[in-house]
């Protein structure tokens, strides 16, 4: 099977636990180059990305922009790269989002095989829940976090898709699906993550259903993560719509805790192997400044829970977590 070459972009502003993660589940899942925008950072995220650039990792650069534009203004930047321009395939992807390839050995390739002849495939979201933590934790946050929502299985449900495409046919990636190239008149060839044809699903915008229940590929999408995480990030926004309100609504809406999925499951022990090889690499800095960012998280959740608000936020909070039962045990809210 002749492995295709596919670009993965993303944004990060303050990541700096989830980096190292991210881009090595993505190198397994077949990525052959990552290029990663970093803005206004102040949790260590700047001195991972540079560091896993120096090592020949990814490609990493600061992405000034104007306030709520820098997702934006990444993907046309990142455009214009020759990694871009000459992928088999293209991805945009937040840090909170992986793609899970279910089919074959978890890779692009497998997916390519197992898929319909595709330009564009729209790759749905899981949203996955707090699966009951409420503390910030050194564990990863794929092997923490498996309650998510109901499978998507019929025409009624609609969720987002992220877009796995061709860059010889389209301009640049967007945030759900990306630009069209000027002059170009060719139908795309477009599918789902269970290889599906149009007319098999329903689209509306940027969100469709699969009534082939995401059954070659989706996005686990690590939305909230833990109470104390989503308590710090209600001070900084969405991470593309910088004055879009994050709070309790936000919370009770996406914490969905209603059934677990494992999906991820068969690919943890590769990618936990290629996180060690890259901090093997580096000399063991890479793990070290990864705690380090976690142990600034920690301090800004002290400071945010000074203010009664984040206190009242954190307690109304509690009330929506989803059908996870109350446990007992400590270790079970890490």
């Amino acid at each position: 099977m002749t492995e295709p070459r596919a670009f993965l972009v993303g944004t990060a502003k303050n990541e700096g636990p989830y980096i190292l993660e991210w881009v090595a589940h993505h190198l397994e899942t077949g990525f052959t180059d990552i290029a990663i925008y970093q803005n206004d950072s102040d949790d260590l995220t700047h001195e991972i990305l540079l560091l896993l650039q120096a090592m020949g990792v990814i490609q990493y650069y600061e992405n000034p922009a104007p306030r709520g534009t820098n997702q934006v203004k990444a993907y046309s930047r990142a455009s214009k790269l020759r990694e871009f321009k000459s992928a088999d395939y293209a991805m945009a992807l937040d840090l909170d989002e992986f793609l899970v390839v279910k089919t074959g050995g978890g890779r692009i390739a497998d997916l390519e095989a197992a898929a319909p002849p595709f330009d564009l495939m729209m790759v749905n979201w899981r949203l996955y829940g707090s699966s009951g933590k409420r503390l910030m934790s050194y564990r990863k946050q794929t092997e923490r976090f498996t309650m998510a929502d109901y499978p998507m299985q019929d025409n009624s449900h609609f969720n987002a898709f992220k877009a796995l495409f061709r860059p010889a046919l389209y301009d640049r990636p967007g945030i759900h699906q990306p630009q069209p190239k000027p002059g170009v008149t060719a139908a795309p060839r477009i599918t789902n993550g269970s290889g599906l044809l149009p007319g098999q699903y329903l689209v509306k915008n940027y969100n469709s259903t699969d009534p082939g229940g995401q059954s070659l590929a989706q996005i686990n999408h690590y939305i909230v993560r833990d109470l104390d995480t989503f308590i710090v990030k209600t001070r900084r926004g969405s991470a593309h719509q910088d004055d879009r309100e994050v709070g309790l609504k936000y919370w009770a809406l996406r914490n969905r805790n209603f059934v677990e999925d494992a999906s991820m499951k068969p690919w943890l022990p590769r990618m936990f192997e290629r996180l060690r090889a890259l901090d093997d690499a580096s000399g063991g800095r890479l793990v070290r400044l990864r705690r380090q960012s976690i142990a600034r998280h920690k301090e800004k959740f002290a400071a945010v829970m000074q203010d009664p608000e984040a206190q009242r936020l954190r307690k109304d909070c509690l009330k929506f977590e989803g059908l996870v039962p109350l446990i007992g045990s400590y270790k079970d809210y890490i």
